[in-house]
Order: C-alpha cells, then structure tokens, then sequence
C-alpha cells in the first residue's frame, strides 16, 4: 500500500500515487474544513489546503511539528493547555472518536479563533492506533451570532444597557452575595419626568436621542461594577452591589439627579428634564427581589408626589 510520506506533502507532489490515492488527495486538498493527520507521537504528517490557510503555517509549515505544542498550547483564556488533557492526544491513547464544539487553535502569528473538530483515530491492518486524524472549522462566525443574539435577548436595543431579564439576572446574584458576605445592596428607581411631552412636541426620533443619551449620564455616574438597565419607556433602575449604607446609595441617586437635570442637546434642540428617584436597600427595606422592587418603585412615587426633581428613600417596615 502507498502511503502519503512527509516529503511528499510537503513538496507536494502526488506522482508516486496511484490515480486512486490521487484522487483522494485532490478532494483532501478541496474541501474547505481544515484536515490535518498526526502520528502516534503527536508530529503532524501532513495538512490540507484549508488548514494550511487557517492556521497560517504556510511559509513555515506544519508538516513535521508537534501539533499540539504548535496550535494546541493554550486555552482560550490564555491558561496553559496540557498535553495531557488535550482531546486529540486522547484519541491516539483510547481510540475514541471525539467531538469537540468549543475549543481554540493557535495561528503560526500568535493569534486564536475558535473552532469545532472531530479527532477519530488511524488504525493499522492489525487494529493497532498509528495516529489520528483532526477535521476543523473555524466557528468565529458562528460565535459572533450567537453573541449578537444573546445580546439581543438581554440588552435594550435602543441604549445597549440590559434589560429586565438581565438586570433580574443580575439582582438576585447580588441579592445572594449581600447576604453571604454580610453588605448592604441597594436599587434605585429611576423615572424621567416630564418625558412624554418632549415625544410630543419633538417626535419620537428625538425621545429615542434623549432616553439613548440620558443611559450614558447615568452610566457614568456608576462604577464598573454597579448596573444601570432600563426597564421600559421611561423608567431605569440601577444596581448598587456593595455600599456602606443609604448615605452612599442616597450620594449616588443625587449624583444621578444632577446629571439627569443638565440641559441636553438634541441636535441643536436644547431640552431640560428631571428625575425623581426612589431608593431601596437590602437588608433594611428588602431582602427578595420583588420586595426590594416595591419599595423602590413606592420611594420613587413619594419624590414625585414631592415635586418632581427628587430622590426619596424607602421607609422601613414599622417605622
């Protein structure tokens, strides 16, 4: 039986092989998956068109390296990869065909993109394992979809900030954490007043600037690991994980107040707004997200029914 020898993938040439063999390396070398074939001890024996192409090695070529160490080193999140954990040398030790849907390669330039690949072993006439086979696809694609539309699920297309599904997410995490680390969390709700009429008056590609813009003030007047989300038309709530009590949560809310009740310029259209936020705490108003919710959503009502341009905290229970 004619075998494919490193020499001649690397050079190329086919001659040596029947029309058959022939064959089989031409449609080897067409298809667009990634293929490449290692032996026992992990050296790579030859490569198609495609790996070639997306692992870069063409000027330096992957035929005669040690597969793993040269695109199989590391992980996605830069840890170290052993050799021994590594599916495809598995294979070669069990003969076990694998599928693996999330995993990385390492180009030749020193960068990774994703990929999915079957790993399948290589037998001899006597069933003994002599190598295995890798056929991969480069899925960055792929994951930037999946991205695309988890983000969807979970953000507000309009501001890029997270949704009420998210923020729940989000809110019961911290609501865990406060207890077992024993801190204060507070949530503060957020309604822009008077928003309707600048709809109105101004239409609604003008709102749409407005609440897109108002997101980014209120954004920034919070830490990286605080969360501002909105939960619908006017109405934003945001996330204190860990402060020392209302004192803090009140200075943030105020924080909010001011930057929400600067002048904002919608191309050349200045317009003025406020804000009457309600603020809430766990442990003292709350303890569960829907509780938590209702004494923000009450304090929020109480600033309004105060005048507008306000921040009210929640009363506790009793008092």
């Amino acid at each position: 039986m004619i075998t494919l020898t490193k020499e001649n993938v690397i050079s190329g040439s086919t001659s040596g092989l029947d029309p058959l063999r022939q064959l089989h390396e031409h449609i080897l070398q067409s298809v667009s998956d990634g293929v490449h074939v290692i032996d026992a001890n992990g050296i790579v024996l030859m490569e198609n068109a495609a790996s070639a192409s997306m692992l870069g090695w063409c000027g330096d070529c992957l035929v005669g390296k040690h597969g793993h160490m040269a695109i199989h080193h590391h992980h996605a999140d830069l840890t170290e990869h052993a050799l021994t954990d590594c599916p495809i040398y598995a294979t070669i030790v069990d003969g076990q065909t694998r599928h693996i849907q999330d995993d990385v390669f390492w180009r030749q330039d020193g960068t990774s993109f994703p990929v999915e690949y079957t790993t399948a072993p290589l037998r001899d006439d006597k069933g003994a394992i002599y190598g295995a086979t890798v056929v991969f696809r480069d899925v960055t694609e792929l994951k930037e979809a999946q991205a695309r539309l988890l983000r969807m699920a979970q953000c507000c297309p309009l501001t890029d900030l997270p949704n009420r599904a998210l923020f729940s997410d989000r809110l019961n995490v911290a609501l865990a954490l406060a207890k077992r680390n024993q801190v204060n969390l507070a949530l503060l709700f957020i309604d822009l007043d008077e928003f309707k009429p600048i709809n109105d008056t101004l239409g609604h590609a003008m709102g749409d600037a407005l609440l897109k813009k108002a997101a980014q003030r209120m954004s920034a007047c919070v830490r990286h690991s605080d969360t501002v989300a909105r939960l619908g038309g006017d109405e934003f709530v945001v996330l204190l994980p860990a402060v020392e009590g209302p004192a803090d949560a009140l200075a943030v809310a105020e924080k909010i107040r001011l930057a929400l009740h600067d002048p904002f310029d919608l191309n050349g259209d200045v317009v003025q707004i406020s804000a009457s936020i309600g603020v809430a705490l766990c442990p003292e108003h709350g303890v569960d997200e829907l509780t938590l919710t209702k004494c923000a959503d009450v304090a929020m009502y109480a600033a309004k029914a105060h005048g507008r341009n306000g921040v009210s905290l929640a009363v506790t229970a009793g008092k």
